[in-house]
């Protein structure tokens, strides 16, 4: 459970990372911005892989969190497309400006996907009763 957390956090972290450098785009730093988005892109590229091969290991399925399942795939695939397309316009096409509110648009709908993928993997934390806190863990002691 611990490392699906990490993978969300990780979403969430390189969602704002990409979020930052389209926001850059708006001062006078926007070759900065460019990086932003070029690290962002690649921490959620490494996630992506790192996601999909804890899914290849056989994990248990809850049908009651299937909507969170959805919500969460959904959001990071087409807020990955348009903020991809957000970049591409600006950085290599060099298209016009409302093309950052694209890629804006996009990294808020990762950002919803993550903060989906960390809500679900609390649920299932509660539904089975596990908690990281070393008092029901039997690692404290009076």
């Amino acid at each position: 459970m611990n490392r699906v957390k990490i993978a969300a956090l990780s979403y969430i972290l390189s969602s704002v990372m990409i979020l930052m450098g389209f926001i850059a785009q708006f001062t006078s730093y926007s070759k900065y911005g460019a990086v932003w988005c070029m690290f962002g892109f690649g921490v959620i590229s490494l996630m992506s892989f790192w996601y999909v091969q804890m899914l290849t290991v056989k994990a248990p399925f809850y049908k009651e969190l299937f909507v969170f399942e959805l919500v969460c795939s959904v959001s990071q695939v087409f807020g990955l497309i348009l903020a991809s397309l957000g970049d591409f316009s600006i950085y290599i096409f060099e298209g016009p400006a409302w093309f950052v509110w694209v890629g804006i648009a996009g990294c808020l709908l990762m950002l919803v996907g993550g903060v989906a993928l960390l809500v679900k993997e609390i649920v299932i934390e509660k539904l089975e009763g596990e908690s990281l806190l070393p008092v029901n863990q039997g690692g404290l002691k009076k």
